[in-house]
């Protein structure tokens, strides 16, 4: 426990609870508000809506919170902490893609949500909710990865380049067999994908020390 705690006292701990707390606020009160944007045919009214756009933000947030605020912190750290940064990454890739299926399972067991929520809204499947935390691990990897590449300061925030990207392939249907819209049938080509693009993020951002060593210097 002693090393944990001193591995906490150099990070920003309380970012990542905040950040979810208000990523699970957010799409519980406000699920279906979304935007139009270039990442998709201007005909078409596809794009992110706050069930997916807001965990991935919250995400990114703890993923700068788990991070130490300084490099000196694990330069001068007696054993390198880099291996319990991988394990609160994860965790912060997991309880993020959480906040939408866990959205729609206090929809079911409790009916506190129609105070909140306009009676023309219809509550979308469940599968639905399921599916937007599926690419929010997607996503969440995918800027894990960026970390390893970018390092540190940049790598989190080069995550909303990858979140734009997998709007823009499902705004416009190019891969719709690996990357389908929200709504569309989901293979399980799909899923394994979005699961190997958790995965293998996590990976980079371990080989990297968690972005201590990154590819681009």
């Amino acid at each position: 426990m002693g090393a944990w705690r001193g591995w906490a006292s150099g990070r920003r701990l309380w970012l990542p609870l905040l950040a979810w707390g208000l990523a699970l606020a957010l799409v519980y009160l406000r699920w279906w508000l979304g935007t139009a944007g270039p990442w998709a045919p201007p005909d078409d009214e596809y794009g992110p809506s706050l069930r997916s756009f807001a965990p991935f933000v919250g995400g990114l947030v703890a993923i700068y919170g788990v991070l130490p605020a300084m490099d000196w912190i694990d330069l001068q750290a007696v054993t390198h902490p880099q291996r319990r940064d991988t394990l609160a990454v994860g965790v912060v890739l997991v309880a993020f893609a959480g906040v939408a299926p866990l959205v729609r399972w206090f929809y079911e067991v409790s009916d506190l949500h129609r105070l909140f929520i306009p009676e023309v809204i219809q509550l979308a499947p469940a599968r639905d909710f399921l599916v937007s935390g599926l690419h929010t691990a997607a996503v969440l990897g995918a800027s894990c990865a960026m970390v390893a590449l970018l390092g540190r300061r940049l790598g989190p925030a080069a995550g909303l380049v990858c979140y734009l990207g997998m709007l823009t392939v499902q705004g416009y249907r190019l891969a719709p067999g690996l990357i389908p819209r929200l709504g569309d049938p989901q293979s399980v080509v799909s899923v394994i994908a979005a699961l190997l693009t958790a995965l293998l993020g996590l990976v980079a951002f371990r080989l990297s020390r968690s972005g201590t060593r990154p590819l681009i210097r």
